[in-house]
């Protein structure tokens, strides 16, 4: 009798909003912005540090929910909204969260993209978790830790 195998090692999915993307990026910035009221500062380096923080802000927040689609395979093709690239070193996988490192091809520096597990069904969420701790099972111990 065959074992059966869960996970195919391919991923197809769309991604969705984060609301805890979103509650994170909003109180980061209240934080910040209690940080700096608090300082000894001129009240307009204060203000200029405030308004710098709400700018920052407001670009994450809107790009917290760019990314549509993602396809990933288990021997590190990616394509992010259409573009087709490769994953790369330095990810992180946990059950809160997960970092997708991946270069475009064709591109010279790699993109970010971070995962939250409200953005995907909770089967998927696993699933790309999955495909992303056992991508670089094949490396040896010192080529994985960058040395």
């Amino acid at each position: 009798m065959k074992p059966e195998i869960k996970y195919s090692g391919a991923l197809e999915a769309t991604l969705g909003r984060s609301r805890r993307v979103r509650a994170f990026i909003a109180s980061a910035c209240i934080a910040t912005w209690a940080l700096v009221a608090a300082m000894p500062l001129r009240l307009d380096v204060s203000i200029v540090l405030a308004t710098a923080m709400a700018c920052f802000a407001l670009g994450a927040w809107r790009r917290s929910g760019d990314v549509r689609r993602l396809v990933l395979d288990s021997d590190g093709a990616i394509a992010v909204d259409g573009r087709a690239g490769q994953l790369v070193d330095g990810g992180f996988v946990s059950p809160w969260f997960a970092t997708i490192h991946w270069r475009p091809a064709g591109a010279h520096f790699t993109r970010t993209l971070l995962v939250a597990p409200d953005m995907l069904p909770a089967e998927v969420f696993r699933e790309l978790r999955v495909i992303l701790r056992f991508q670089n099972r094949g490396q040896t111990t010192s080529s994985a830790f960058g040395k």
